[in-house]
């Protein structure tokens, strides 16, 4: 008996075009993050209390003598790990706000990414603008420095 010969494979049906290109071209859903998983402080209250922190340090060191008015500033600290927190950022990263320029790479994403950046990883228009804030005023410091020891 001759060895049996194999068997093509079905043909498909008449409604599939193999030609069609797969429809996974469609962009993903981005999900919805509920905020309140995310604890901290969002960015106008954010803003409001280093502002307030910082004119009342500047207010009280002004007034009186005492050593404690300029350790004031040093509760800034506080909304800036309520902020690491909100964003999904690790709390220790506060640390790098007491170095002078280094600080930078803290209070910008603070002042400017939305709540759940971490997550979502999506810039909403206030954040957009806000770096564009954040980005002229780094570049005007850079220039005044430039210009103040040249």
């Amino acid at each position: 008996m001759p060895p049996s010969l194999p068997q093509p494979p079905p043909l498909p049906p008449e409604d599939i075009n193999p030609y069609q290109p797969p429809a996974s071209n469609v962009l993903p859903e981005v999900p919805v993050i509920d905020p309140r998983l995310y604890p901290g402080i969002k960015r106008l209250a954010f803003l409001a209390s280093v502002f307030l922190i910082s004119l009342t340090s500047q207010i009280c060191a002004s007034y009186t003598t005492q050593p404690w008015a300029t350790s004031l500033m040093y509760l800034s600290i506080v909304p800036v790990c309520s902020r690491l927190r909100n964003i999904g950022w690790h709390p220790a990263w506060c640390l790098l706000s007491f170095v002078p320029l280094l600080s930078l790479i803290v209070t910008i994403p603070c002042f400017v990414l939305p709540t759940g950046y971490r997550h979502h990883r999506r810039l909403d228009t206030a954040a957009k603008v806000g770096f564009a804030i954040c980005l002229l005023f780094v570049l005007f410091l850079i220039t005044l420095l430039v210009t103040t020891f040249t």
